[in-house]
């Protein structure tokens, strides 16, 4: 008996070349033979929409009529959601979820078809970097804690995926956003609406300057999830992202 293991969220799907009975199931340390879906005894579907976000292992043990058995194990990861709303014209954003650096045309990839241009301004290099679908350009990747401008020729609703990283025990230093003297263009990472002055303590802050439906806010009172914001800072820091800010 051989057996093949996919997984498609919500749904882990299990395929063998011939009939079996499945004699374990286990998703950790809990027991999903009883979960199992099928209508031939060869293809095998388990929903995974009720899982906790992380890391999962997955194990599955099948008889043949002869009795011989198979066993195979899968890890596989359930990540957060985000969606981000974007209007027709100019956006301000960011990304509320971990991801690994990925190239604009990858990241926008469901909404493409409706993005004129990206921006980001660099203030290290005191630079801007843009990307455009018709002509790409040095925009090279898109990643968390980083802010954009993304005008639209439509409205869409960008889709974001990531895991929910758990921080590691011991004396971890914090993950850190540096800030130059000046303008900056800053990502926000809670998943969860914040106050500006929580989220920026430790900076010597002049202003903060968010976009909001087209419209200029100043010196937000709260952060919102999957919005970017400019801040003009006295001196160089770092936005230290205390546990409560973290999107993990």
């Amino acid at each position: 008996v051989e057996g093949q293991v996919f997984v498609d969220n919500p749904h882990i799907t299990i395929v063998y070349n011939e009939p079996v009975t499945i004699t374990a199931a286990t998703i950790g340390d809990l027991d999903v033979i009883d979960d199992l879906l099928t209508i031939d005894d060869r293809i095998f579907g388990l929903p995974t929409k009720d899982l906790a976000e992380g890391d999962h292992t997955f194990s599955i043990t099948a008889a043949d009529a002869a009795g011989n058995e198979v066993t195979g194990t899968l890890t596989f990861t359930v990540c957060l959601t985000a969606e981000i709303p974007l209007h027709e014209g100019w956006n301000l954003i960011s990304l509320p979820l971990m991801i690994d650096p990925t190239p604009p045309a990858d990241l926008l990839a469901g909404i493409l078809d409706h993005v004129k241009s990206v921006w980001h301004f660099d203030a290290a290099d005191g630079a801007w970097k843009a990307f455009s679908p018709r002509v790409g350009g040095d925009l090279a990747y898109m990643d968390d804690g980083m802010a954009f401008w993304i005008e639209m020729s439509a409205p869409a609703t960008l889709t974001v995926t990531g895991p929910e990283i758990i921080r590691e025990a011991g004396p971890v230093p914090p993950p850190t956003i540096p800030v130059v003297e000046g303008w900056n263009m800053v990502g926000f990472t809670s998943r969860t609406p914040m106050p500006s002055a929580e989220y920026f303590a430790g900076l010597d802050l002049r202003v903060v300057w968010g976009f909001e439906l087209g419209r200029w806010v100043e010196d937000p009172e709260n952060l919102q999830p999957g919005r970017g914001y400019w801040i003009k800072v006295v001196t160089d820091g770092a936005i230290i992202l205390e546990e409560d800010h973290l999107i993990w």
